[in-house]
């Protein structure tokens, strides 16, 4: 018994309005599967399609059937998309780069033929959906909108006749979101994270994974203030294993080793820790007041890297945890939140409802907004730091930041840029960079304060490129246009 899989992804459309990180989605699960589950790399097939590289329909239905041809009685095969689904005429379609709105049955790919194309006898056939993407936040401002809503109604409540596993990012009245601080569609990221937390060697049962996933998604939602379900439908009786988790993950994080200590009786195991990373408040304090000093001079001497095309930058005075800017505290929350770190700070949301405030109030008032806290004791120093530019309708008002988190036994130093022009219709770009961790008897903290202030600069410079040369576009398209 064998498992197959092909995986496509659409991010950009000719008429078709953007889905972000699709194509990061596609190389996730292929990860995943290859890495954490027994799919082997030379059985699954990866599709990320762009407006470059517009393959025709019939062409990656007969890649589907390629694979599906060397597949044999008892083996599983997986079909993943994420993107744009729509219907028409009462058919559903994945729609791709170079779908025509007016020409639909000839440029969308019909569900219709890729479920007779992977329909074998005696095939397990799981098809995982993360098509109804949200209108906020997730495709750019122009381009055309899709049915979302009854896409995922089809999908789910008129499944294939048999032999399928139906999985879907969302309900039929719900969207699916994608997560910057992941930098993923938060569907695919939490069915990744599900599948790696079975144990080895186990099965991985649909049912189990979906409670699984339900639960992060629940998580994340109520941290987010949205609503994604992940739904499932199954025309297969009996019990069906979407894959089997390695005994070993092979990806390279596996290679890093890992102090052997949780079968140790627990006095001895405490002994272990405190020898190896002691836990003191008072240098934990003082080493952040070191930290930001030494951030605030790299930044400094580093400030005129950033952005060729920017005009006036201010860096900032370090602020305390309290001070730290609103919109700020609520990426940070967010983040913090999300991840479960445990920090000496009190970062905390707090949901506020119209009306009585009392224990009842979140079942039967409606909420009216979130306030979203950061604060420490008197006895820590200051955390946050930012530089500012300011926009000159060509350039983006950016705000790129940095904070110093104290967590249990090490530092994080949360690092992010927010990006936004002050003309209506404009999106705000908010990205956090993968974070940087000290420990406390960490020797080389200045070489991690460095490789973290260049390598937020770095992914800053290659987002003010891509920000101004699409506002360059649409502004030279609105003077020819006149």
């Amino acid at each position: 018994m064998k498992r197959f899989a092909i995986l496509m992804g659409t991010e950009e459309y000719m008429l078709y309005r953007e889905t972000k990180y699709c194509h990061k989605d596609v190389d996730l699960l292929e990860s995943t599967l290859i890495n954490y589950c027994d799919y082997a790399e030379q059985d699954v097939i990866t599709k990320k399609f762009t407006i470059f590289d517009q393959p025709t329909p019939k062409e990656i239905l007969s890649e589907i059937k390629q694979l599906v041809e060397r597949t044999q009685q008892g083996d599983t095969i997986l079909f993943y998309y994420a993107g744009h689904g729509l219907i028409h005429k009462g058919d559903s379609y994945l729609v791709l780069p170079n779908t025509q709105h007016d020409n639909i049955e000839q440029t969308a790919l019909p569900l219709r033929d890729i479920s007779e194309s992977l329909r074998q006898s005696e095939r397990i056939n799981i098809r995982i959906f993360d098509a109804c993407h949200s209108g906020q936040d997730v495709r750019s401002a122009s381009g055309l909108t899709v049915d979302s809503q009854e896409f995922t109604q089809q999908l789910i409540v008129h499944p294939e006749r048999d032999a399928y596993i139906t999985i879907a990012a969302c309900k039929e009245n719900e969207y699916s979101y994608p997560d910057s601080t992941f930098q993923q569609g938060i569907f695919t990221y939490y069915l990744c994270e599900s599948i790696k937390e079975f144990q080895a060697d186990e099965c991985i049962y649909p049912e189990t994974l979906k409670i699984k996933l339900c639960e992060k998604m629940q998580k994340w939602c109520d941290i987010n203030q949205k609503y994604q379900t992940p739904t499932m439908n199954s025309s297969i009786s009996g019990n069906i294993v979407i894959a089997q988790r390695k005994s070993q993950a092979s990806n390279n994080s596996s290679n890093i080793k890992k102090p052997e200590i949780n079968d140790l009786p627990l006095a001895q195991r405490i002994e272990q820790m405190r020898s190896a990373f002691p836990i003191d408040e008072k240098t934990h304090i003082q080493r952040l007041e070191e930290y930001l000093e030494t951030i605030s001079r790299y930044l400094n001497l580093k400030i005129e890297d950033i952005s060729k095309f920017s005009g006036e930058l201010t860096l900032s005075a370090p602020v305390l945890p309290a001070d730290t800017p609103d919109n700020i505290k609520k990426i940070i929350v967010q983040y913090v939140k999300t991840n479960n770190y445990k920090t000496k700070h009190q970062i905390e949301m707090n949901k506020v409802y119209e009306g009585d405030h009392g224990m009842f109030a979140q079942f039967t008032k409606r909420l009216k907004h979130t306030e979203y806290i950061i604060d420490a004791s008197p006895d820590y120093p200051y955390s946050f730091i930012s530089v500012e530019i300011k926009s000159d309708y060509y350039v983006p008002n950016t705000t790129i930041f940095i904070y110093v988190l104290p967590l249990i036994a090490s530092t994080c130093i949360i690092r992010g840029y927010e990006c936004w022009y002050d003309d209506s219709g404009s999106e705000k770009t908010t990205k956090i960079v993968s974070p940087k961790f000290i420990k406390l008897n960490e020797e080389n903290e200045n070489k991690i304060i460095e490789q973290t202030v260049d390598g937020l600069i770095t992914n800053v410079n290659k987002a003010l490129e891509k920000i101004i040369s699409e506002r360059l576009e649409y502004i030279e398209r609105e003077l020819q246009s006149i």
